[in-house]
């Protein structure tokens, strides 16, 4: 039996493409670094995939994302348990994702995801925002 998962991964942008693919461009781990502070960039995307075995299938879905506690930016999706157990997968999975426009950071933070599923919490994967520290120059 499949536990319940939710895993994702920030990047700068999610481009969608011909036959279904999407390609990520520009994949954070779990650190970004900035070259100084404030800092504004244009976007950050995050792709995520929740996944739990075909018999447990959510009503809802809520992924958000926040900034040292922050509400940033949440995402419901309502799922029709009865279609999807009509299929003949052994796996229920949602994909998704969002972007937060014009994201200013005025000094080091975290970046955290987490989906809230029927009432349960499933932490996703956190970013720890920091300054980049460049060698000194000889």
């Amino acid at each position: 039996m499949l536990s319940p998962q939710f895993w994702g991964i920030f990047c700068d942008d999610v481009r969608h493409e011909i036959g279904g693919k999407y390609t990520l461009v520009g994949c954070y781990g779990t650190h970004m670094g900035v070259p100084h502070f404030p800092f504004t960039m244009s976007k950050l995307c995050f792709s995520f995939t929740y996944t739990s075995n075909i018999d447990s299938i959510p009503e809802n879905i809520k992924v958000s994302i926040h900034r040292d506690d922050k509400s940033l930016f949440n995402v419901n999706l309502s799922i029709d348990a009865e279609a999807e157990a009509d299929s003949r997968e052994e796996t229920f999975t949602a994909t998704g994702g969002f972007e937060v426009p014009n994201l200013t950071f005025d000094g080091p933070c975290l970046i955290a995801t987490e989906a809230m599923v029927d009432g349960e919490k499933f932490k996703g994967p956190t970013l720890r925002v920091e300054e980049m520290r460049f060698p000194p120059q000889h």
